[in-house]
């Protein structure tokens, strides 16, 4: 399957991840804290992770290869020896709990080279140390250099999901401050520095909140260490082909760590071999190193087509805010760009005019920084309409052995009328159903449906497909602080039981009919004397907020004898663009804590699917707004037609909504039989005494039968507007 989607890789390594929040089936473990907020590559860390139901055979998973070993757990804490492999990059990485009952939320930890320990007042380095700033609290850390020594200190705060604004300040041995860091917008809020030891000597690194307002979720992770700053690859742009691949640094020192690479497909040159002009598409990576520098790279085009440019420094983790301008051969701009895509780098589309064939793009730093590690990858490509965009709100899944989830979807289509569909991209011990929008639908349930072994833990990834375009899923980050998809994972989990369980006990209604309602039926099996609340999952595109009431698909008439709850389940009148529509649902059984405030556990039905028609249409022949005067003894008409479905073969009822109560202008209903198309739905006004406007007015008509899926059906309405003028004066009588 191909993808429009971004990907990146270590080395010849290709990581595609994506991310979800939580649908959980049952009660599942919680994470809210961790005693170490990293693990160390290569080496053995041991943590203590803390939160809710921890004790039922806990382990721990992540997405990079590791060996553990569970040291103590309790219902609130379990204590891991964790060994990460020497091989795993180094970068942020979401790790959650596991027991039999299922997976936990995740929390995000930084996996790197360095000695991992709780907060120390004086330390030998390379160290990280994990520690939690407060309201006025100032931590500080010391440590010995040398004369000429080159000292990192960093902050790992906002990146790691931390509400922390860390100022970092540095006093060298006879107690001057002599350099300081604050939340930098380029490190998400964190902040960095790095400082030459002028001698031989004790230092200190001291750490509060930039409002001395520390908040309670202050956590963050201290890295000091010998050497630069991490290095960068030579080309951050790579094919599938065999890419020889060095390092900016001829001569690094301190902690270094195996750099990211795009995965590309185009050409991947370098600043220093990149062409005089270069044809699309191509990628060239290339540093802003001087002050006030500004790289150009000339481009042959088509004209009329629309290129477009990219560039990326801030996803790669490099301190480089950068802006892009595009001019034509004779320094005319022809477009620019700036942060893109909830990141600092910049994208810009350009029409190339008519006559143009050659254009340059001018990228440079937009705050003043510079430097060795502002590395950048710019890529200059013919503009494609984009991919539908699908995401979910789903972090992790927990489903019980032998029971199903149904996960919604959300479309941004970008454009697009096609449908959509959603797949799994791997092989899985899961079955999946549903995950199709029709065209212009904008929401799908897909069902996932988990077999009877347990304990199973699987990475799921899905695409979107619309005609021949498809992209990766997409969701909210666990963090939306860091930039790298390193915390976009979706991980479903098969539990071993669920003491609740809801099937279907009516059959399926392949027809209904919008304004109408069709009654149904499901068996909760549930322990004795508990309460459980119903409601319905639908893969209908949310109304707005005005109209949500009345045009959401819903549940009414929830009743229950014993185990078994009927209902009926309303379609309303607008629901759709589309006629007739298929939509998919699902109704989703929770079980309600003693006290009745907190769901513990919830199961869902089988997903099915219903072909929502029309049933009844109204066209309007007259004027939609009417004007009277007050008191006049003529009658305000309004004429249409009426088409119905066959299997509405009774007389149907058109009726004025919308008049208010104390208003003195009446409106009848009207029965149109069912050989007849015409309907008249006349206004009495005579008894309206003062000028007035109906704005808010709607014919609409309607048909009730025995029949279940045409219990209640309504068409839509259509908007009339009545205005009511004042009398004109009469010259003949006029007051002496």
């Amino acid at each position: 399957m191909s993808t429009n989607s971004q990907r990146f890789s270590v080395a010849a390594c290709a990581i595609v991840v994506i991310s979800f929040v939580s649908i959980e089936a049952f009660a599942s473990p919680s994470i809210n804290g961790s005693s170490l907020r990293g693990l160390r590559i290569g080496g053995k860390t041991t943590f203590t992770l803390t939160g809710q139901d921890l004790s039922d055979n806990p382990r721990l998973y992540a997405p990079f290869r590791f060996q553990q070993t569970q040291k103590d757990a309790s219902a609130t804490s379990v204590t891991f020896e964790v060994q990460v492999s020497a091989d795993v990059p180094a970068g942020i990485y979401p790790v959650r709990a596991v027991t039999d009952s299922g997976i936990s939320n995740p929390i995000l930890m930084s996996v790197d080279s360095l000695p991992q320990s709780t907060w120390q007042s004086s330390v030998e380095i390379p160290v990280a140390l994990t520690g939690n700033v407060s309201g006025q609290q100032i931590h500080h850390v010391d440590f010995n250099a040398s004369a000429n020594e080159s000292i990192t200190v960093a902050i790992e705060g906002r990146r790691l999901g931390s509400q922390v604004r860390p100022v970092l300040r540095v006093i060298d041995p006879s107690g001057k401050q002599i350099d300081w860091a604050k939340p930098s917008r380029i490190l998400n809020g964190d902040c960095c520095l790095q400082f030459i030891a002028a001698s031989d000597g004790q230092y200190r690194v001291e750490l509060h909140d930039q409002l001395y307002q520390g908040p309670n979720s202050g956590f963050f992770r201290l890295k000091l260490y010998r050497g630069n700053k991490p290095n960068f690859a030579s080309i951050l742009g790579m094919r599938d082909v065999a890419t020889p691949i060095g390092f900016w640094s001829d001569n690094p020192t301190g902690e270094h760590h195996i750099p990211l690479v795009y995965h590309s497909t185009a050409t991947e040159v370098s600043e220093a071999t990149f062409p005089k002009t270069a044809k699309l598409p191509v990628g060239v990576t290339g540093r802003l190193s001087e002050k006030q520098e500004v790289d150009s790279y000339a481009f042959n085009v088509v004209p009329g087509s629309t290129v477009r440019f990219r560039a990326w420094s801030n996803r790669f983790g490099t301190p480089l805010d950068s802006h892009l301008r595009i001019v034509d051969s004779e320094g005319k701009q022809l477009g620019e760009g700036d942060d893109h895509d909830r990141t600092l780098d910049p994208m810009a589309e350009v029409k190339i005019p008519d006559g143009v064939t050659v254009v340059r793009a001018m990228l440079s730093s937009r705050s003043g920084t510079y430097g060795d590690d502002c590395i950048y990858r710019l890529e200059a490509s013919l503009a494609e309409q984009p991919a539908p965009v699908v995401s979910t709100d789903a972090n992790q899944l927990t489903i019980p052995a032998g029971q199903q989830v149904v996960v919604p979807f959300q479309i941004d289509r970008k454009g697009s009328t096609l449908p959509v569909s959603i797949e799994a991209c791997d092989g899985s011990i899961f079955h999946f159903a549903g995950g199709t929008a029709p065209p212009a639908e904008n929401r799908c349930l897909l069902e996932i449906a988990a077999p009877e072994q347990t304990n199973a833990i699987v990475p799921l990834q899905f695409a979107a497909t619309a005609g021949n375009q498809a992209s990766f899923v997409q969701a909210a980050p666990v963090n939306p602080n860091v930039s790298f998809p390193s915390n976009r994972t979706v991980v479903a989990a098969v539990a071993s039981s669920s003491p609740i369980s809801v099937t279907w006990a009516s059959d399926p209604i392949g027809d209904s009919y919008r304004g109408g309602r069709f009654p149904a039926r499901v068996t909760v099996e549930k322990p004795e004397g508990s309460e459980v609340a119903l409601s319905i999952l639908t893969s209908q595109t949310p109304p707005d907020e005005k109209a949500r009431d009345a045009q959401l698909i819903r549940l009414e008439n929830v009743r229950n004898d014993g185990n078994e709850y009927v209902f009926d389940v309303f379609v309303p009148a607008g629901f759709s663009v589309n006629d007739p529509r298929t939509w998919s649902y699902a109704v989703r059984a929770d079980l309600k804590s003693k006290d009745g405030t907190q769901t513990t556990y919830s199961a869902f039905t089988r997903l099915r699917t219903s072909t929502a028609h029309k049933g009844l249409q109204l066209a309007l022949e007259s004027p939609a707004e009417q004007t009277a005067v007050v008191g006049s003894q003529d009658s305000i008409v309004f004429k249409g037609t009426i088409s119905r479905l066959p299997e509405i073969a009774q007389p149907v009822t058109v009726q004025l909504v919308g008049i208010p109560d104390n208003s003195k202008i009446k409106a009848s209903d009207v029965t149109v039989d069912a050989s007849q198309v015409q309907f008249s739905v006349s206004v009495d006004i005579s008894a309206a005494d003062a000028e007035a406007n109906f704005d808010k007015l709607s014919l609409q008509a309607k048909y009730a039968s025995d029949s279940p899926a045409l219990r209640d059906v309504r068409s839509d309405g259509i908007g009339v507007k009545i205005r009511l003028t004042p009398k004109k004066n009469d010259p003949d009588n006029k007051e002496e």
